[in-house]
């Protein structure tokens, strides 16, 4: 059962169910390091009051012995730092709010606390089969379109099924991912790391490390926090996108179908003169601003494909919707009357609220552009398109 009856629509004469991109560093990456020079502070001697005499007659070029420098502390146990990182991390993330761009709001977490100047956080996508970026900062525009890495692909890649963070070093291992980076992204780092979020026994994401901070540039101590948070962050990524998206029927038209061709089947799916179609257009262009403003690592290509598979799923009971240029959908409803379309607009906002969250901004409407009814206003399905995209 679709969105729409779930909605408790009430339909006349039926029965519903109720950034700027970093500089790059010569030898760069992951375990960049700063040889700034250690500074050592050397204490003056006490001065003895019965010595006053004796000093006075000791000539001006003879210096005193001074005490020996302090030695410098030593650095807390890889262990003690990862777990107050950790614990830290881990406190922020129980913060943030259920929503499905749960993922994107994750890796804006990690990225402040690891400092991390260069990564993304992939996601699987059941559609093209491959991980790809849903967050991401500091990588270029190549890098982001290039970066779609299938399961069984890449050896390290795939390793990371095994529930444990990898380093991909310099060699063979690296140049295997040179078809997924830039030239220029790929000859900034010697290594980077690949961490692994598990759910139901599958991995269903990895979070991607090429350039951090102290101290986590130290592979230990990175690899040792990110296994932790990784696998509690799991189950809250698995919450937020596999639990939500379940499959959807096929939308009308066969794989790669015109627009005109998809909506042609639709309305040609029902006897002849027996079913009518509310066509209704509405404009998400502000409200998508808005969600990215609300998740700034968020991957405005992504963000597009989760409005496509919602609104899919919201019409699902009794039509379909359907994707036109700049940031606008066309729906089909069957036996949606017009003076019904204020509710189901209403209840269109409310349903993706519920999923966004505040992330959409109080008060930012989704307005109707055009609306028309098939077949009372012409049964031409070239002309209804031109309707809505002229």
């Amino acid at each position: 059962m679709g969105l729409l009856r779930k909605a408790g629509l009430a339909v006349p004469g039926q029965q519903e169910e109720a950034a700027e991109e970093p500089s790059h560093r010569e030898g760069g990456g992951l375990l960049y390091r700063s040889l700034a020079a250690r500074q050592t502070t050397v204490p003056r001697p006490t001065p003895d009051p019965h010595a006053a005499q004796i000093t006075a007659d000791i000539p001006l070029d003879t210096a005193s012995p001074q005490a020996p420098a302090e030695p410098a502390p030593a650095p807390p146990p890889v262990a003690l730092v990862t777990a107050a990182s950790a614990t830290d991390i881990l406190s922020r993330l129980r913060a943030l709010p259920d929503t499905v761009e749960l993922p994107s709001l994750i890796f804006g977490v990690l990225k402040d606390t690891l400092a991390i100047s260069r990564g993304a956080l992939l996601l699987y996508d059941p559609m093209r089969m491959v991980y790809a970026p849903w967050a991401s900062c500091g990588l270029d525009q190549t890098t982001l379109h290039r970066l779609r890495i299938s399961l069984g692909a890449v050896g390290s890649f795939t390793a990371l099924a095994n529930g444990r963070p990898v380093i991909v070093e310099a060699g063979p291992s690296l140049a295997e991912y040179q078809r997924y980076f830039s030239s220029r992204e790929l000859a900034s780092v010697s290594r980077f790391a690949l961490a692994p979020f598990i759910a139901d026994e599958k991995l269903i994401g990895a979070l991607l490390v090429l350039e951090t901070a102290p101290p986590f540039d130290e592979p230990a101590r990175l690899l040792a926090c990110l296994e932790e948070v990784c696998g509690t962050a799991s189950p809250a990524i698995h919450r937020a996108r596999s639990e939500t998206m379940r499959p959807l029927p096929a939308v009308p038209g066969r794989p790669g179908a015109t627009l005109e061709e998809g909506i042609s089947r639709l309305v040609s799916s029902s006897q002849a003169g027996t079913c009518r179609y509310l066509c209704f257009s509405v404009s998400l262009d502000t409200w998508q601003r808005r969600i990215l403003e609300a998740n700034r690592y968020l991957d405005p290509f992504r963000l597009g494909e989760d409005l496509r598979y919602f609104l899919g799923a919201f019409a699902a009971d009794l039509g379909a919707a359907f994707p036109l240029p700049g940031g606008v959908f066309l729906f089909a409803l069957q036996g949606i009357e017009p003076g019904s379309l204020d509710l189901l607009v209403h209840q269109l906002r409310t349903y993706l609220s519920t999923l966004f969250g505040a992330s959409n901004g109080k008060g930012t409407e989704i307005p109707v552009l055009r609306s028309r009814m098939y077949p009372d206003d012409g049964t031409d399905v070239a002309g209804l398109l031109s309707f809505f995209t002229s």
